[in-house]
C-alpha cells in the first residue's frame, strides 16, 4: 500500500507496443484525443481530454467556435463599471463542450480518419 501511495499523482507511460488490442467500441484516450468532432457534415472542433465520470466516459471537446450566440436580446444591460477599478485580463480559453461517451450522442468513432461524428438530436 505505501508502494501504491507513493506514486499517486505520477503520470504513468505505457509503451504502445504493450497495449493490448481494444474491444470494438473500445478506445484508449490518446486515440480520441486530437480527433476532429463533427456533427453532420460540420466540424465543430477538437477533441482535449477524456474525463471518467461514474456514469461514463466523456470527451471534452474544444469548439472551433460558440454552439449559440450567448447574447441574450432581452437581458437588461450590464451595469456600467466602477471608475478606477481594472481587472486583470484573463486569458481566455476556447469554449468547451462535453459529449458523453454513449451511442446516443456518438454516432461513429473512426481512428483512421481521426474523426468523432456525433448524433443529431431533435430538441438540443
Amino acid at each position: 500500500r505505501d508502494a501504491a501511495e507513493a506514486l499517486r499523482g505520477s503520470q504513468l507511460v505505457v509503451p504502445r507496443a504493450l497495449l493490448e488490442e481494444a474491444e470494438a467500441d473500445e478506445y484508449y484516450v490518446v486515440d480520441l484525443i486530437g480527433c476532429e468532432v463533427m456533427l453532420d457534415e460540420a466540424r465543430l472542433g477538437v477533441v482535449v481530454d477524456v474525463q471518467s465520470y461514474p456514469t461514463c466516459d466523456v470527451l471534452v471537446v474544444n469548439l472551433d467556435r460558440p454552439l449559440a450566440d450567448p447574447a441574450d436580446p432581452e437581458a437588461p444591460p450590464p451595469e456600467p463599471k466602477k471608475p478606477g477599478f481594472k481587472k486583470k485580463p484573463r486569458r481566455l480559453r476556447p469554449p468547451r463542450l462535453e459529449v458523453p461517451m454513449a451511442g446516443t450522442y456518438v454516432r461513429d468513432v473512426d481512428l483512421a480518419t481521426r474523426r468523432v461524428v456525433l448524433a443529431t438530436i431533435e430538441g438540443l
